[in-house]
């Protein structure tokens, strides 16, 4: 799907829950295909919720669903553009001097306001949220299942190592196997789950399937729905009951 109007008449459609399954197939390839619509998928469900543009299931004309995304994002910017113009709104030349004197507190008020913002970003930031810490699960002589904090569930064969975060920030989750072990990943469209298979990426955003990174080969065995396996030469989709391997050596 290369049509900007056919990319953007798909999203507005997925944001009024009007596709069907074939669309929403095509929106799922979509979003695999780079970080960049990822990017365009996260501010525009953001945009709609945000501006009120949901109203609940109903039917949607396309280009109308889409421009209201577009017209939200220019009202937001237009008050802003109003409030701003206001603010310097010169008063008579009779009054210049308490004009001023009033320009001058307002400057002082609005500096120590974003002053006071940017101190609580930097506590909130620093201070008041916790940090990520690496997590390592090791299964030595013994099979462990194990649900991950975003729900995802594995099971990890013996002699096995799967480092994952305590918590799953940013636009991604990631995590590192080494060995062999099933996942049945939690879906999430805005946060594709990627696991790091020796010199392999497998990308996905919600599905079932079996990964095998005990020796030179990296095999995935797809059990339901769609995952991206790649390495730096190349990449390829797999779908249900599909199975690829690619070579470290290779």
């Amino acid at each position: 799907m290369t049509n900007d109007k056919d990319i953007d008449s798909l999203l507005a459609k997925y944001l009024a829950e009007e596709t069907d399954s074939i669309e929403e197939n095509l929106f799922d390839e979509w979003l695999e295909e780079s970080d960049e619509h990822q990017k365009i998928w996260t501010q525009s469900k953001k945009i709609w919720e945000d501006a009120g543009c949901i109203q609940g299931k109903q039917s949607v004309d396309v280009d109308c669903a889409w421009n209201k995304v577009k017209t939200c994002m220019f009202e937001s910017k237009k008050v802003i553009q109003t409030d701003a113009h206001q603010l310097i709104t010169p008063l008579p030349s009779k009054k210049i001097v308490l004009f001023k004197t009033i320009t001058r507190v307002a400057a002082s008020i609005i500096l120590l306001v974003g002053l006071v913002f940017l101190g609580y970003q930097y506590v909130e930031s620093t201070h008041l949220t916790p940090t990520s810490t690496t997590v390592q699960l090791t299964s030595n002589q013994q099979l462990i299942e194990k649900t991950l904090p975003d729900g995802t569930r594995i099971r990890l064969s013996k002699n096995s190592t799967l480092s994952y975060p305590s918590r799953f920030d940013g636009a991604t989750r990631e995590v590192t196997l080494v060995g062999e072990a099933f996942f049945d990943v939690h879906h999430n469209n805005t946060q594709p789950f990627i696991i790091h298979a020796q010199s392999t990426d497998i990308r996905v955003l919600g599905t079932s399937f079996n990964v095998n990174a005990t020796n030179a080969d990296v095999q995935v065995a797809v059990k339901t729905g769609r995952v991206q396996f790649s390495n730096t030469k190349q990449r390829i989709i797999l779908v249900a009951n599909e199975t690829a391997s690619f070579s470290s050596a290779s």
